[in-house]
């Protein structure tokens, strides 16, 4: 057996599927996008943390709606 497949093996199965995740991320996160969109909602895109907070931020000023669903 190969030495890859074996150290594979014996991981966790989370660590298993975060390292999936996470070398596939972009196309996990535009799919995560059309089904936010999907279902009504809106998704913020952000180069950082900064960013981030600046568009929680000013989402929060307006409709918070959307904030109550997913509490």
């Amino acid at each position: 057996q190969d030495m890859a497949a074996k150290t594979r093996r014996d991981q966790p199965r989370g660590r298993i599927i975060k390292d999936e995740t996470l070398a596939d991320l972009e196309r996990v996160l535009v799919e995560l996008e059309a089904s936010v969109q999907a279902a009504g909602g809106t998704v913020h895109w952000a180069r950082d943390g900064a960013e981030a907070n600046e568009i929680v931020v000013k989402s929060g000023k307006g409709d918070t709606s959307t904030f109550r669903r997913l509490l």
